[in-house]
């Protein structure tokens, strides 16, 4: 008998530890108790029948087999449900003719092909705005350069129904706006009519964009020109079938820096922008804005993700251009700065503040899992509580559990991110670590995290 239960023990122990790696619903014990009796042989007194012992051995193979399958089934049906909370560099964005592709906050985005367009950007040390553009395969590592007019410095970019990409960057002489159609497909991009030629589209220099669910995307905000401190409250509609752009209702208020995100309903939420805590809410039906409530707690520049319940989580955005105060004493009650997250519902249409981020956040990403990858910066201190510098910090924010788990950090600080098509994140640039004062040359990193 004593043979009989450590045969049974055994096989209960094996499938455990299948059981345990498979998000299925199965009693481990139950099932290795039944496989141990439901064989062809008999158990007599104190002695296991030969025939039963072969019998058991190839029900077990057979189930285990069989479990084998059904768990690695399971396991790629569930491809990036969890992850590994790592981030790797898997290759350098692409050199160009004149200079080494080094750049801080480009225009990062995860296309429907799998590949990952990334343009623009600023390049640190010579206040140049670098003019490439590429698109990067994550799964060769591979980068192909685009050749285009003028795609440069920081800017939005959004991918149309049809697989283009509406990209808003500087101007060949980096003072204000020009629109652009870039063709993944074809590998190719042209600019669409720009300042002083019919159709002018009067928008601002780095302004928000929201697509919309018949294909247009609004198109709002930013400033008038890089030498003109004046912000707009201008909004424009692109059609990608005219490729024209065309006025909509303006916004009730002037906004840089804020953030457009397309609701359920259709309608998109505007929220924040610089030494904003306002919001409007856009309804494509009317062309029209109207006012929205005030943020809870956030305030100013903003990341806002929709999140799979409907609501829309907003985050105040760190920029690159943030005073860095190195050498400011924190006394011992002071804390690690926080940053406020407010959250909001469209169906009340109210905010509410939610669990805080750990941190100053400068990029944001939806995983598959509904829970939100939050990337940003928090100062060093050194012994006496005095500000060295600043480090990375990356944490899973999750809305449901009102959690924050810390994750790994990308290398590049201020980088673009951007969800790709198997749900991991890629980070590409941004300034290395040890460089307080953002003042070296920028990175060229592509890194994911997984």
């Amino acid at each position: 008998m004593a043979e009989h239960r450590d045969f049974e023990t055994r096989l209960e122990d094996a499938y455990a530890q299948l059981v345990a790696a498979a998000p299925i619903d199965i009693d481990a014990q139950e099932l290795a108790a039944t496989l141990a009796v439901g064989t062809r042989g008999t158990f007599e007194g104190r002695h296991w029948n030969t025939q039963a012992r072969r019998g058991v051995g190839l029900v077990a193979a057979v189930a285990l087999l069989l479990l084998a399958i059904v768990v690695a089934g399971a396991l790629i049906g569930a491809r990036r449900s969890s992850y590994r909370g790592i981030f790797e560099i898997v290759g350098t964005m692409a050199a160009t003719a004149d200079m080494r592709w080094n750049a801080t906050t480009p225009m990062v985005l995860g296309l429907r092909d799998g590949r990952v367009l990334i343009a623009g950007g600023g390049d640190g040390l010579s206040g140049r705005n670098v003019i490439p553009a590429q698109l990067f395969d994550p799964d060769s590592h591979e980068s192909s350069l685009i050749t285009t007019d003028s795609p440069s410095g920081e800017g939005a970019a959004i991918e149309l129904q049809d697989g283009r990409v509406l990209l808003i960057g500087y101007d060949r002489n980096s003072t204000s706006s020009v629109a652009f159609l870039l063709d993944p497909a074809q590998m190719t991009s042209r600019s669409l009519p720009q300042p002083g030629f019919p159709n002018a589209p009067p928008f601002g220099v780095s302004p928000s964009m929201a697509g919309l669910p018949d294909g247009r995307v609004v198109v709002s905000g930013g400033l008038a020109d890089v030498y003109e401190p004046t912000v707009l409250a201008s909004a424009m509609l692109f059609d990608p079938v005219t490729e024209t752009f065309v006025p909509t209702g303006a916004m009730h208020d002037t906004r840089r820096w804020h953030s457009m995100v397309a609701m359920s309903d259709g309608r998109v939420l505007v929220v924040g922008g610089e030494g904003r805590d306002s919001t409007e809410v856009y309804d494509p039906a009317s062309g029209t804005f109207t006012d929205g409530p005030t943020m809870s707690s956030v305030k100013g520049p903003t990341l806002a993700i929709a999140i799979p319940d409907g609501r829309v989580v907003v985050m105040p955005r760190f920029l690159r251009g943030t005073q860095v105060n190195l050498g400011a004493v924190l006394s011992p009650d002071e804390s690690i700065p926080e940053s406020p997250v407010d959250i909001y519902d469209p169906g009340t249409g109210t905010f509410s503040a939610a669990t805080p981020a750990p941190g100053n956040i400068t990029a944001a990403a939806l995983l598959r899992d509904g829970t939100i990858l939050m990337i940003g910066q928090r100062p060093t201190l050194l012994p006496g509580r005095v500000f060295s510098d600043w480090e990375s910090w990356a944490a899973i924010y999750d809305v449901r559990a009102e959690s924050v788990t810390p994750t790994a950090a990308p290398a590049g600080r201020f980088g673009g991110v951007a969800v790709l098509a198997d749900g991991r994140v890629l980070n590409a640039g941004g300034w290395p670590a040890g460089d307080p004062f953002l003042s070296e040359e920028p990175g060229s990193a592509i890194e994911i995290f997984d």
